[in-house]
């Protein structure tokens, strides 16, 4: 018999919920003496949270395309795999970390575009944010503002931004 309850438990934000979450990932930041030069917002999703918090901090935003569920698009922008690599402040921001299969997708295309000290580089000078992190996750984010478990719960996230939100 497995633990897991199978009946799905939504999880719907709504623009405050968002606003008050990029304003807390935005003070965990701060608190951490980490300020980004610029920050990356992976397609679609975190897009929007990376507005915000480029907004924030009055930093740059770029786009990062990696699509895994809907078209398996990996792009790879060199500059940025080149600014990492010479240890420049960046915040990669999502809308949720939920396999982790994202994160490691983005880290295994960069480390193999440019060779180098990654491990001096991922979470250090290079650091991850989202709204939603998934504790049973593959991938490990630095800042987060609701954490679930999908381990024990069959959760489904639904943003303001998406089409099957009736708030959009």
């Amino acid at each position: 018999m497995s633990l897991l309850n199978t009946e799905p438990r939504y999880i719907k934000h709504n623009w405050y919920d968002i606003s008050r979450a990029c304003k807390l990932i935005h003070d965990k930041l701060i608190l951490s003496n980490f300020t980004p030069s610029y920050i990356i917002g992976l397609t679609r999703g975190g897009l929007i949270p990376a507005t915000i918090l480029s907004h924030r901090f009055d930093v740059p935003l770029h786009s990062l395309n990696i699509s895994l569920r809907d078209n398996n698009r990996v792009e790879n922008k060199l500059w940025m795999c080149e600014d990492a690599i010479q240890y420049k402040s960046i915040l990669i921001v999502d809308d949720i970390n939920d396999s982790g299969a994202t994160f490691r997708t983005l880290k295994e295309t960069w480390e193999k575009s440019i060779p180098g000290n990654w491990h001096k580089i991922w979470h250090y000078t290079v650091q991850f944010a989202v709204i939603d992190n998934n504790l049973t996750s593959a991938a490990k984010v630095d800042y987060f503002y609701n954490a679930i478990d999908k381990s024990a719960n069959n959760t489904w996230v639904i943003y303001p931004w998406e089409k099957n939100n009736n708030e959009t």
